[in-house]
């Protein structure tokens, strides 16, 4: 192959890579986390999730204020009120649901032993922390 064939071809090549990149980034919507920042002002952080319906177990996150004491919502998955904000069980190291008594005790929904969690107050907003045995 000739070098004006090879430096035809290159050429063509960045040209095409050049106008797919600006195609890529003129039809994809700019916001620069705009509207990821002001979700969670709106609605909170993403905070860890667990139900204790036995029969779904389902973990995952969703959206909820740090204050926000109405737990339990309802599962997406099995639609029942068993949807509570969870966190690692300091002995199994397994997702368990944040159901404390007023001292601050969960008792861990997998290996059974209690832990307790070290509440804060709620005007302050500020979170849980745990502490373990």
């Amino acid at each position: 192959m000739s070098q004006t064939r090879k430096s035809i071809i290159l050429a063509t090549a960045i040209v095409v890579c050049f106008g797919l990149t600006i195609y890529l980034l003129a039809t994809r919507p700019f916001d620069a986390g705009g509207s990821e920042f002001r979700e969670v002002v709106e609605k909170g952080p993403r905070v860890p999730v667990v139900c204790i319906n036995p029969e779904c177990k389902h973990t995952g996150k969703m959206r909820a204020k740090v204050a926000d004491d109405d737990w339990p919502k309802p599962c997406p998955v099995c639609r029942m009120a068993t949807l509570y904000r969870s966190c690692r069980c300091p002995n199994c190291r397994q997702p368990t649901a944040m159901k404390h008594d007023a001292k601050g005790t969960v008792v861990c929904s997998n290996c059974g032993k209690s832990f307790q969690l070290l509440l804060q107050g709620k005007e302050s907003g500020e979170g849980l922390e745990m502490s373990g045995p």
